[in-house]
C-alpha cells in the first residue's frame, strides 16, 4: 500500500538525520477529520507510531512502539502532576466505562499501557467505532473529551505504522524498548493500535487491562 512505502522512506530519511542527544523528530504519515497519525523518532535510534486528537491545549493519544508495546496517553497544559498513579474513567459514547487503575501521572500526562489481549482490542475497537471519548475522574467527574470522528481510519493507519516499525526492528533496522518516561517525553511532544469491533452496552468493566 502506498502508505507502507511512505513509511519506509520515512523510517529511511529520520534514519539518516543527525541529531543532537536531546532532539527527536516525526512526521504526519496519515489524517482523518480531527485526528493525525504521525511516525517519531527518537534520540535512542528506536521509532514510535502515534494516532491523535487534540481539543484546545489537550490531546488523546495512542502509541505503538518498537516492541510491539501500545499505551493510551491522555495530555493537557493545564496538568503537572508530581508523578504517582491514580485511578480514572473512559467512556467511549453510552457504552460501559473502562477503569484504568493505577494509571500513571506524568508531568502533564495521564499515561496506561494497553495490553495486548482481547480487552485491548476491545478497547481499541470502541475507538475505532465511538464518536466521543470521555475522560473521569475516580468518582466519576468529566475531566476531558474529545471526538472520535475520522478515528476508524485512523486506527487503520496506526495499525499499519506499528506494524512497519515492528518490522523494521525485527529485520535489524531499528529496535529498543521504550521505558515510561519515553513514552511520555514522546506524547508531550508528538501530540498516541489499531481494531475493529465494539463492546455491546453492559456494566462497569474493572480493571479489564491488568
Amino acid at each position: 500500500m502506498f502508505i507502507a512505502a511512505r513509511l519506509f522512506s520515512t523510517i529511511l530519511y529520520l534514519s539518516a538525520l543527525a541529531l543532537p542527544a536531546w532532539a527527536q523528530q516525526s512526521e504526519v504519515v496519515f489524517s482523518s477529520k480531527a485526528w493525525q497519525v504521525e511516525i517519531v523518532a527518537f534520540d535512542d535510534g528506536t521509532f514510535g507510531c502515534v494516532a491523535h486528537v487534540t481539543k484546545k491545549q489537550g490531546s488523546f493519544s495512542i502509541w505503538i512502539f518498537q516492541d510491539d508495546t501500545a499505551r493510551l496517553q491522555f495530555f493537557s497544559d493545564e496538568w503537572n502532576f508530581d508523578g504517582g498513579y491514580a485511578n480514572y474513567e473512559v467512556q467511549i459514547d453510552k457504552r460501559a466505562a473502562w477503569t484504568l487503575t493505577n494509571a500513571e501521572q506524568y508531568q502533564q500526562s495521564i499515561l496506561f499501557n494497553l495490553p495486548n489481549s482481547d480487552d485491548g482490542g476491545r478497547f481499541v475497537g470502541e475507538v475505532a467505532a465511538g464518536n466521543t471519548i470521555v475522560l473521569r475522574g475516580g468518582k466519576g467527574k468529566k475531566i476531558r473529551q474529545f471526538s472520535l470522528a475520522g478515528s476508524r481510519a485512523s486506527m487503520g493507519a496506526l495499525g499499519e505504522c506499528g506494524d512497519t516499525i515492528i518490522q523494521d526492528a525485527r529485520s535489524g533496522g531499528g529496535g529498543g524498548q521504550m521505558d515510561n518516561g519515553g513514552a511520555a517525553q514522546g506524547g508531550q511532544q508528538g501530540g498516541g493500535q489499531a481494531g475493529v469491533g465494539g463492546q455491546p452496552p453492559g456494566g462497569n468493566r474493572v480493571n479489564p487491562f491488568q
